[in-house]
Parts: structure tokens; C-alpha cells; sequence
């Protein structure tokens, strides 16, 4: 009995393995066995890079080893607002610079603001046009609409308001000897351009924001303020002067106020995004508040102040926030210019109204720029 067993056994097992060997069915089960096993580790290794992906993106490595804002020591670490105010004084100050302008001035009209009469209802405004050096379309628009040089007269309070302006234009230098020599005789004509001996492009704006802060100090400093502004900016001169004309003396003498104030933001560590910044260059979590640098307001005080300050303020290549760095270490308070600037506009209604200083949205839209500026009727 035992040994049928054992034969019966043998037989059955036989017959599962088949004549040569293991079953079509036990070898059907095994091959999915090993495809579920390499499409789960298949699976999990596309996860893995994903995951890697994601944390080099976003610079997930750099956010762990931010140093806290609340550790905040950007150089130079001194008494900023007491160095400046030796330097203005002509006292001595034991401080070298480090960070002085490296570029030459190519050329600038030193004599645009020197015949200029500030009577006392006049408020007298420098216009900074940050433009590309091949922009000429754009700068002679500009000219001909609102940064024209006409006065106009607002009245506020019942007090008669005349507001004039001086314009310049920032650009860096052209490789090509043509547009260089365009250029020159673009400044002959106007006499409203300054040139930096340095690449024209997006990360050497901070270069032209020193230029700007120099020159206003130096050679416009008769003026009240000086509006800086990206030239696919269109600007009502005459809400900028009903604007001007309504700060109380104080807050006048004080004033930096621009496009959308950012506080409390985070670095943007994402290696992909054009404002990308190393740990290296900044190491600190968040950076102190700025305004957008398309379009702000500046009076002169703080023009003269920020413009020796800058060069005891080690360099940032983004304008707005360098701008925002030197404003922190100064003390100065930045104020949000809310529905004053817009980012976008969608009818001319949008632009051409009664508190709208400054829209945003014209590039490659110059024409428009003129019509509305026609439409306003401000000249």
C-alpha cells in the first residue's frame, strides 16, 4: 500500500514537471514573477531619479543650509549710516571700499540739469530710463510721449504745481561698431544718453543702477527725486506730479516707493529660473524688502545717501534687490506703491486715468505707448 502511494506520488510529480523537466505552468508563473519584480524596481529607481530631480531643481540642498534672516550680516558689517555720513562731512573714514564702480563712462552730458531753476512750487524730477543699447525705436517713442521735457502744471490744494523733468537713458556698450557708432550720434543729437563701458544684458543692471545713483548725485543734484523706469514702461507725468505734490514735507524727503514691495521672501533656489541664487552668492533664507526695479521713486536724499553707501555694500547682480540690501542696512523704508503701478494693462482706460503713475507692458507695443500718450492729451 505505502509503495503504490510512493509510486502514485512519483507519478503525479511527473506528470506536473512534465517529461523534461518543470511545468508550462510553474515557468508561466515564474517569467511573471521576474517581470513584477524589474518593473517594481524598474519603478522605484525612476522614482529615486525623480525625486533627486526635483531636489537639484529647486536647490532643496541650498534650502537646508541657509543660514536663518534673523542671522543677517550682508558685508560690509559696520555702522552704514554713520560711514556715510562721515564721507558726506569730509571726515575720515578708515574703511576701504569693496565695492567700487569697475567701469569706464563712456559717455554722459554732465551740464543736462545744471541750467535747470527750481522755483518753489516747481518739483523737479529726473527720469532714469533703464534701456538695452539697441533699443533706439524705444527710446525715440519715449521722447517724443512721456519723457518729453515739457512742464506741466498740476494743481493741488489750491496750490499751482509746475513739474519738470530731465531725462536719461542707461545703456552698456554694443560689440558692434555700428550700433556703436549710432549711438554716438544718437548722443550728439539728444545728449541724453549714459554709456558704461561694460556688456549690455540683464545681470549688469546693478552696473547701471550705480551709474544712475552716481551721476543723479553729482550732477542732478538740484533735482527733488528721480523716477527710475524700465523703458516698456508707460508713465503719466501728470499723476506723478499731483502724487509728488500731495507728500506732506517729511515723508517727501524720505521717499522710495515703487512696483509691488516684496517682504519676508524666500531665495529662489530654483536652478532653472533666471532670478536663481547659489548659496554661495547669498546664504541667507530670505532677503530683506524691495521693490520691483521696473519702475520706483527716489528723492534725492536718499539718492546722495544710497549712492556712497553702495560702494561699502558688497555686490548683488539683481538691481532691485542690491537696491533693497542698501535700503536695510540705511534704515530707509520702502513703501508699496499699490494700484499706482500696474503690472499689466488690458484697455486704455487702464492707463490713462486719474492715480496710475506708472503701467508695465509695452514692449513691442511702442506705437500703443504713443497713442495713449496722445490720448492723455499731457503735454
Amino acid at each position: 500500500m505505502q509503495l503504490a502511494f510512493q509510486v502514485g506520488s512519483r507519478a503525479s510529480t511527473m506528470s506536473l514537471r512534465g517529461k523534461y523537466g518543470m511545468s508550462p505552468l510553474l515557468k508561466m508563473l515564474l517569467r511573471h514573477r521576474k517581470k513584477k519584480c524589474f518593473f517594481i524596481a524598474f519603478a522605484f529607481c525612476c522614482g529615486i531619479l525623480v525625486l533627486l530631480y526635483i531636489w537639484d531643481y529647486y536647490g532643496l540642498s541650498d534650502v537646508l543650509y541657509e543660514t536663518s534672516f534673523s542671522d543677517f550680516a550682508w558685508p560690509l558689517n559696520i555702522n552704514l549710516a554713520e560711514a556715510v555720513r562721515k564721507i558726506q562731512n569730509n571726515e575720515k573714514l578708515d574703511i576701504a571700499q569693496i565695492n567700487p564702480f569697475p567701469f569706464k563712462i563712456r559717455m554722459q552730458n554732465e551740464n543736462l540739469c545744471k541750467d535747470v531753476i527750481v522755483k518753489n512750487s516747481a518739483i523737479f524730477v529726473l527720469i532714469v530710463v533703464k534701456s538695452a543699447c539697441w533699443s533706439f525705436e524705444s527710446r525715440h517713442i519715449i521722447r517724443k510721449s512721456w519723457g518729453n521735457e515739457k512742464t506741466i502744471s498740476v494743481n493741488h490744494s489750491g496750490t499751482e504745481y509746475q513739474l519738470v523733468t530731465k531725462r536719461v537713458f542707461l545703456i552698456g556698450h554694443s560689440s558692434s561698431l555700428d550700433s556703436q557708432y549710432l549711438l554716438r550720434e544718437e548722443y550728439q543729437m539728444y545728449k541724453d544718453l549714459i554709456q558704461g563701458d561694460f556688456e549690455d544684458g540683464y545681470f549688469n543692471n546693478t552696473y547701471k543702477t550705480m551709474m544712475a545713483f552716481s551721476y543723479a548725485s553729482l550732477h542732478c543734484h538740484n533735482a527733488h527725486f528721480a523716477f527710475f523706469v524700465d523703458e516698456d514702461f508707460y508713465i503719466s507725468k501728470r499723476n506723478t506730479a499731483q502724487f509728488l505734490a500731495s507728500l506732506p514735507a517729511t515723508s517727501a524727503q524720505n521717499l522710495y516707493i515703487g512696483f509691488s514691495l516684496f517682504t519676508n521672501t524666500r531665495v529662489n533656489r530654483n536652478k532653472k529660473h533666471k532670478r536663481y541664487v547659489p548659496l554661495a552668492e547669498y546664504p541667507y533664507s530670505r532677503i530683506p524688502p524691495y521693490v520691483y526695479a521696473g519702475a520706483y521713486i527716489l528723492s534725492m536724499k536718499n539718492i546722495r545717501d544710497m549712492s556712497v553707501a553702495m560702494h561699502y555694500v558688497k555686490f548683488f547682480r539683481m538691481d532691485d534687490v542690491y537696491l533693497g540690501l542698501i535700503a536695510y542696512r540705511l534704515g530707509i523704508t520702502i513703501s508699496d506703491g499699490g494700484k499706482r503701478f500696474l503690472m499689466e494693462f488690458y484697455t486704455s482706460s487702464d492707463v490713462v486715468n486719474s492715480h496710475v503713475i506708472a503701467s508695465h507692458g509695452f514692449r513691442g507695443k511702442m506705437s500703443l505707448m504713443r497713442e495713449f500718450w496722445d490720448l492723455a492729451a499731457e503735454t
